[in-house]
């Protein structure tokens, strides 16, 4: 019996032995949870900030195309009043040549009439 109780007290010291290595095993763990802990709130945190860059986004891309369309509008308006007044300009263009041609015209007609009445 005493060396049952010898081989006894050999296996409760390993197991002792045991338990105490996997007491510092388990502190590894703990100091590691800890870890993931801490880092799990830091990806909470990028997570809200991530997200709340993306509404920013969306919202600046909302207001980017209200603002292109509202370019776009002002834009189209300008196109057209550039497109009237081109008109308006070949048109004062063919009326400034007509006129030229009259004036040209009725020069002739007065050196004419000067000839014809001898004047100077």
């Amino acid at each position: 019996m005493a060396q049952q109780d010898k081989q006894f007290e050999t296996i409760i010291k390993k197991l002792n032995d045991f338990d105490k290595s996997f007491d510092k095993v388990d502190k590894r763990f703990d100091k590691n949870d800890e870890r993931f802990v801490k880092n799990d709130r830091k990806m909470d945190i990028l997570i809200k900030k991530s997200l709340f860059v993306d509404d920013r986004f969306f919202t600046v891309s909302q207001e980017i195309k209200k603002s292109k369309d509202e370019i776009l509008t002002v834009f189209d308006k300008v196109m057209v009043i550039i497109q009237r007044l081109d008109q308006e300009r070949v048109f004062t263009f063919a009326a400034v040549k007509r006129l030229q041609e009259q004036q040209e015209s009725q020069q002739k007609e007065i050196i004419k009439i000067k000839q014809v009445l001898n004047i100077k």
